[in-house]
């Protein structure tokens, strides 16, 4: 009959709209996901970044360090010399 015949392209009708909102919702999910992974590889490459940035500064700062040593002992040294010399200066021979 008609009637028969609308009810079945109706049904037909709604079942090709739910599986049009599924797809769209397993697109939606799939762009939800990419993203998410684009944005986590961001974050890992910046984490990467930050911390081979804070290895780097924490050898330079180590080396810093170790010239200020050296730089206060060349120091005393001439300081030392300076009085060595003097010493032999004022002393007779």
């Amino acid at each position: 009959t008609e009637q028969g015949e609308k009810a079945i392209k109706g049904v037909l009708e709604i079942q090709n709209t739910i599986q049009d909102t599924e797809q769209e919702r397993k697109c939606i999910w799939k762009k939800i996901r990419d993203k998410l992974d684009s944005m986590n590889n961001v974050v890992s490459n910046e984490s990467n970044i930050y911390r081979s940035v804070k290895s780097d500064l924490s050898a330079i700062m180590i080396q810093v360090k170790q010239l200020e040593r050296e730089q206060v002992a060349r120091e005393k040294s001439k300081k030392s010399l300076g009085l060595m010399l003097k010493k032999a200066e004022m002393s007779p021979n």
